[in-house]
């Protein structure tokens, strides 16, 4: 595998970049969970919760950085 070399300060500047591998990465784990039987843990409502394997729904996955935090955000407002 050729390494790339990264400009870190930009790869922080453009912030979707960054976005963009997290929700790959989330992605990822969420098929390799699915395929193993395995749970996803997630965080939401200011707890952890544990998502059954056939509970994850891969056809209509989305995954915004900060998606499980907004409610927290609105709930403490």
């Amino acid at each position: 595998m050729k390494e790339r070399k990264v400009d870190i300060g930009k790869a922080f500047r453009e912030v979707t970049l960054i976005e963009a591998a997290i929700g790959q990465a989330a992605r990822e784990a969420a098929t390799l969970h699915k395929r193993l039987g395995l749970p996803l843990v997630s965080w939401r409502n200011n707890q952890v919760v544990h998502i059954p394997p056939e509970e994850i729904d891969l056809v209509n996955w989305t995954h915004e950085v900060g998606d499980e935090d907004e409610d927290d955000e609105a709930e403490a407002e």
